[in-house]
């Protein structure tokens, strides 16, 4: 059994964990079972890497890449984003293809 697959599987034995503990136990886990895992999205911190994942179902990494470095210059938080008119944001997005022009 996998590692992550034992942590899962604790509860079922008996074991109580608080939530806390079972998500710390999980990541803990996968670290493990997959220690060189990394993403190649470009993203400078938590938020950043949201915007990149869900633009990258999209498209590829690459492709996401090129055009959120200036997104990010543009909209540097969540609150900007947010606030921006919204024919200001698919400027950008029109990049990705996923506005017609």
């Amino acid at each position: 059994m996998a590692p992550y697959q034992t942590v899962i599987h604790a509860k079922a034995a008996g074991e109580s964990f608080t939530q806390r503990q079972r998500v710390t136990r999980i990541l803990s886990s996968l670290g493990q079972s997959y220690p060189d895992v990394s993403v190649t999205l470009n993203h400078q911190d938590n938020w950043q890497l949201l915007i990149a994942t869900i633009l990258s179902a999209q498209q590829t990494d690459q492709q996401v890449n090129r055009i959120t470095p200036n997104l990010f210059t543009q909209f540097p938080s969540p609150q900007a984003l947010g606030e921006a008119p919204v024919d200001e944001i698919e400027h950008y997005l029109r990049k990705l293809g996923l506005f017609r022009v």
